[in-house]
């Protein structure tokens, strides 16, 4: 969908700070958010989208602002999220995937940036997510990999990115990490960490990386914790400390 012309107001623009207009849009009434319509501070209409009724988003399903548009895409209908599916802004795309239906996403399944890809990869299911899992971009292989089954994470274990690996790590199973706490890449041991199996938290209580031993230290058990107090770097013996209630977070 090409950009329109914005539209003409209705009612003409108050002259107010932006701070008033978003208190307003906010919490003053529907003629109000009207009146609001077309200032000139993008931050007040998208206020006036989010919390403005059907009318105020048919007109500004128009707005020139992506931002605006995005408000619209994210509070408005099902019809306005269909005719946003094909805007000219990804951002735009990006929050029809994620608020728009299933058939909605199926449409946008293929879309050429990996924003909206990913967007596809978190939200949709997993028949959607089992076609983007061998996608060239490591941001929606990595949304496959934790918001997927067990079974799209054994597909995507060895993939040549850690930052997907790290996805395996975060949301798979206990042999997940196993096969991935002496990854090469400091992220998955981290991850692996942060699920805080005491018997893998064990084996990276000595690991060679600080952001790691942290990670044993807020995420493993109070033992490994104590261990950790000696560590040589503060940032280490700070997770060490709010595991064990030394210290507020």
């Amino acid at each position: 969908m090409s950009t329109k012309q914005t539209f003409v107001p209705k009612n003409p623009l108050c002259q107010i700070s932006e701070l008033q207009g978003r208190l307003m849009a906010r919490d003053g009434s529907d003629d109000d958010r009207w009146m609001l319509i077309n200032h000139d501070s993008r931050l007040v209409r998208y206020d006036v989208a989010k919390y403005g009724n059907q009318e105020v988003h048919n007109e500004l399903i128009n707005d020139l602002d992506p931002l605006v548009v995005q408000a619209v895409a994210r509070f408005g209908t099902k019809e306005h999220r269909e005719e946003l599916a094909s805007h000219d802004d990804f951002g735009v795309r990006r929050e029809v995937a994620h608020y728009g239906s299933t058939t909605q996403r199926e449409n946008l399944i293929h879309d050429d940036h990996p924003v909206v890809r990913s967007s596809v990869a978190r939200y949709g299911n997993n028949a959607m997510r089992t076609r983007l899992v061998k996608d060239s971009y490591p941001s929606v292989r990595y949304n496959v990999a934790r918001f997927g089954n067990d079974k799209l994470r054994d597909r995507l274990i060895s993939d040549n990115d850690s930052y997907v690996r790290s996805g395996v790590a975060l949301s798979g199973n206990k042999q997940h990490c196993e096969a991935l706490v002496d990854d090469e890449s400091y992220i998955v041991r981290k991850a692996v960490a942060e699920r805080g199996f005491s018997d893998l938290c064990e084996k990276l209580k000595r690991d060679q990386s600080e952001d790691v031993r942290a990670a044993v230290a807020l995420y493993g058990t109070k033992e490994q914790a104590h261990f950790l107090l000696n560590d040589k770097y503060a940032s280490v013996r700070n997770k060490a400390m709010i595991r064990l209630g030394m210290v507020e977070e």
